[in-house]
């Protein structure tokens, strides 16, 4: 946390406490020495617990990431057993627009749509929202292809990421900042290179949802995903800037 801007409150401009807590628990999932790439892992943990590259799932583990910081917030999102680790970045995406899966759909697990990465009043609103200590997770659903020697549909992974929260004046046209583990696991990196194996996801196709979490502050209002104004923009950078 040092040498970001603080207010004269003492909180970090643009964060909340919600968002420093936030903050705090992406950074405490280690994940750039868990989920690596190639290692077969317990998805809860990151932990490896089998021989490399033994099974498909073992190439990248974005989703299993993502599934395992909801789990850790108490937050249900696309896992197994309802889905395999393989290909669980597309079918993530796919449940929170609305798919069909075994197990709680993602409206009823308390999941909102955001819209698109194309809007930047979508970005801005993406961060808005992790700044006040909400769970916003990122994702691209990679189309199939067609296998030229065959003629098949080959299904491709796509990409799942959280988005963090970002002190400063955020500028809707600028890139946030995300959390992820890939073919390299990054604490911050920014969104166009988070995605750049994934050519048509960034700038316009990245899919964005948010959730509640406990690290909010106590009385926040409940979301209103299509507002950038009320209870979780006012005011942020002025309050207490103490990690629980």
């Amino acid at each position: 946390m040092a040498d970001l801007p603080v207010d004269a409150a003492g909180a970090v401009a643009g964060l909340s406490a919600g968002g420093l807590r936030l903050e705090q628990f992406l950074d405490d999932m280690s994940v750039e020495t868990k989920w690596i790439a190639g290692h077969h892992i317990v998805w809860q943990t990151g932990q490896q617990n089998g021989a490399d590259g033994s099974t498909p799932e073992d190439h990248t583990h974005c989703s299993a990431f993502v599934a395992a910081v909801a789990l850790d917030l108490d937050i249900y999102i696309l896992r197994p057993p309802s889905h395999p680790q393989e290909l669980l970045a597309n079918a993530q995406v796919a449940w929170l627009d609305g798919g069909d899966y075994p197990g709680p759909a993602a409206t009823a697990s308390g999941w909102q749509p955001l819209g698109t990465s194309g809007d930047p009043a979508v970005i801005a609103r993406a961060v808005e929202l992790a700044n006040a200590g909400k769970l916003v997770v990122g994702g691209y659903l990679q189309p199939a292809v067609t296998d030229p020697a065959t003629g098949n549909l080959v299904r491709k992974p796509g990409h799942v990421v959280v988005v963090r929260p970002q002190p400063g004046n955020f500028a809707s046209a600028t890139e946030p900042l995300v959390t992820m583990a890939s073919t390299r696991n990054w604490r911050l990196i920014q969104m166009a290179a988070a995605f750049s194996a994934h050519p048509g996801a960034w700038p316009a196709a990245i899919r964005l949802f948010v959730h509640d979490t406990d690290l909010e502050e106590d009385g926040m209002a409940p979301i209103d995903p299509t507002s950038g104004t009320g209870a979780e923009s006012e005011g942020l950078g002025s309050h207490s800037a103490t990690v629980k």
